[in-house]
């Protein structure tokens, strides 16, 4: 507190006044060092050097603290997903900071991959159905054609026939 005081005073032009008496006094804590100074002014003193006490309260003061920055989500509780698949997003259901649960609807795409996609899977849906029909009829004339070959009424070249028809309508099915 001396130093200050004295640097006020030599701030301002002047001397220190006589009536500043520096003080020492052993200190009051003992994790202090050294000696403590305590700066005494009489009234004059105080007077001339426009020094005011008062008591001590507890106040807020408005404090502005101006910044550059930048504003971000927090990265611990964010996380990126991606479609899988290119396409055009034709309806967005949630908002970057949203809270969504699992298997929540995000976003609806139009992709012309998955709908040529979807156009190929039932192509093959349906001829795998033909294929399907295809072997069942003919099982059912090979084994009408073994019934006549039995009774002589049937060649056995059209048994023939009727069994590769079968074999060419399995191996479809498994194409398909």
């Amino acid at each position: 507190m001396l130093p200050v005081a004295l640097l006020l005073a030599v701030g301002c032009g002047q001397k220190p006044p006589e009536a500043v008496q520096a003080v020492e006094k052993p200190a009051a804590k003992a994790e202090e060092k050294g000696p403590s100074t305590e700066v005494v002014l009489d009234a004059a003193a105080m007077a001339a050097s426009r020094v005011t006490v008062e008591a001590v309260t507890r106040r807020s003061l408005p404090e502005t603290v101006r910044a550059t920055g930048r504003i971000a989500l927090n990265e611990n509780r964010t996380w990126r997903v991606g479609a899988m698949t290119d396409g055009r997003a034709v309806q967005v259901l949630v908002n970057v900071g949203d809270i969504v649960k699992q298997g929540q609807v995000l976003a609806r795409l139009h992709s012309h991959e998955v709908h040529e996609g979807r156009a190929s899977y039932q192509k093959a849906r349906s001829e795998l159905a033909r294929w399907k029909a295809l072997e069942s009829h003919s099982r059912r004339t090979r084994d009408r054609l073994k019934k006549l070959i039995e009774l002589k009424a049937a060649a056995v070249e059209q048994l023939d026939h009727a069994e590769n028809e079968l074999r060419g309508a399995e191996e479809g099915i498994k194409q398909a």
